[in-house]
């Protein structure tokens, strides 16, 4: 199967916990993510997190996320993917 790629098209940007600020918390977290034949963002596990409050912002965010779905000839096709979303203070 050689599917054509999933795009996002609906984004909900991730918040910066005030929390993970004052502790100067920053990095990447790694999500290992469904996306579904309807577009919608079913996530299956954390990979990777700096911090369980940038982890909890991450999965909600994601939540709001809508895909156009990835097709294998012409018909949607269910695809896993890892999401990253990073923090970084400036």
């Amino acid at each position: 199967m050689n599917p054509t790629p999933y795009r996002r098209v609906k984004n909900v940007v991730a918040s910066y916990p005030p929390e993970a600020r004052h502790q100067q918390l920053q990095g990447t977290v790694l999500l290992d993510v469904l996306i579904g034949k309807d577009g919608i963002p079913t996530i299956r596990k954390v990979l990777d997190s700096p911090g369980a409050s940038l982890e909890k912002s991450s999965k909600n965010a994601i939540a709001g996320w809508r895909y156009e779905p990835a097709a294998c000839h012409g018909e949607p096709v269910q695809v896993e993917t890892v999401l990253r979303i990073n923090y970084f203070l400036r």
